[in-house]
């Protein structure tokens, strides 16, 4: 859980005050207790870092590469919906860019349909022609964005796409289950 404090809120009002006579040694004192009542509300302290996977999570990937793997396809996803917000908007200057995050389906839909005809890359980052990456990719793919939305769905939660799983979404599970049809 990531450290939270408390949101000032125009809702919280101070009670009445209590009123407490300490005696100690034969010396008096009159102390006066303010409380406030707020409902809670949180807020993420922003110059704390953010937890990185919970424990369950962390003890399922193990020494496995997918907590490397998962920043890339996160970063992979980040990168093409810029250029293709950019494109857009030389296309209609009057167009407004959509940020990549919070991550969604309908996001999500447009990326795995670039996705699933790029070709495969080389490991120095050229694309290796007459090829097409793999159904495997797509899952991965998917799996890494569903992590980074769960992790964050938190932060918007009057956003209900935010909210909506991508493998429970019929277009995920169509390109998915396309991509697993066409493997020779």
């Amino acid at each position: 859980m990531s450290p939270i404090k408390p949101l000032e809120n125009p809702e919280s009002r101070t009670l009445p005050p209590l009123f407490m006579i300490l005696n100690h040694r034969n010396r008096f004192c009159l102390l006066t207790i303010a409380l406030q009542w707020t409902p809670f509300y949180f807020k993420r302290v922003p110059h704390l870092p953010e937890p990185v996977v919970d424990f369950k999570q962390r003890e399922s990937y193990g020494d496995t590469t997918t907590t490397r793997d998962f920043p890339r396809y996160v970063e992979n996803y980040r990168v093409w919906w810029v250029e293709r917000e950019g494109r857009l908007q030389q296309q209609d200057p009057s167009y407004t860019p959509i940020p990549p995050f919070p991550i969604t389906v309908a996001k999500v839909v447009f990326f795995l349909d670039y996705e699933k005809s790029r070709p495969k890359r080389k490991c120095g980052g050229g694309e290796i022609l007459g090829t097409q990456v793999g159904s495997s990719l797509v899952s991965q793919t998917i799996n890494a964005l569903e992590a980074k939305r769960k992790r964050e769905c938190h932060k918007h939660p009057k956003n209900h796409d935010t909210q909506k799983s991508l493998r429970d979404d019929l277009r995920t599970k169509v390109i998915e289950g396309a991509m697993k049809h066409k493997k020779p």
